[in-house]
């Protein structure tokens, strides 16, 4: 296959784009571990970012902070049996200080297994400095898996 300096060009911006992106996902509290795929849609062109936690037993605690403009696209989270009695929960802790943080979701566990959230282009963005903190007791001591999907600009 033969490539002109067109396609040279836009494959050598692509990796520099994953490049840059993979050096500025570094500052992240809790356990997370961070996806090395940068997933590039073909329908949107839009690059996203996963980050994946897993335990068994224990709480969630864990916080996104890009410290730069991002999205919430996706949550999932997935138990080994039916949750406990408390609520799932993910507080914007605000750049802007503690008077502007919010609650953007409230989920009661006691019947759930499989939890996924979406949320459309625009629906979720949030300035440099805003941090996402997920939070659940889990006094079921269920095992789990949350992923989170987040766009960053």
């Amino acid at each position: 296959m033969k490539l002109n300096k067109e396609k040279l060009s836009t494959v050598a911006i692509f990796v520099l784009m994953v490049v840059a992106l993979s050096m500025a996902w570094t500052s992240y509290a809790g356990a997370w571990t961070i996806s090395n795929d940068v997933i590039l849609s073909e329908e949107t062109n839009e690059h996203s970012r996963w980050n994946y936690a897993t335990a068994v037993g224990s709480a969630i605690a864990e916080t996104i902070a890009p410290n730069k403009h991002f999205e919430l696209r996706e949550i999932r989270i997935h138990l080994d049996a039916v949750g406990g009695t408390k609520d799932f929960t993910v507080t914007m802790d605000s750049a802007r200080g503690s008077t502007h943080d919010t609650v953007i979701l409230t989920q009661d566990m006691t019947a759930v297994e499989d939890l996924v959230v979406t949320y459309l282009p625009d629906e979720m963005v949030f300035q440099a400095g805003d941090e996402l903190d997920f939070a659940w007791d889990n006094d079921g001591n269920n095992d789990y898996g949350i992923s989170v999907r987040y766009k960053l600009y």
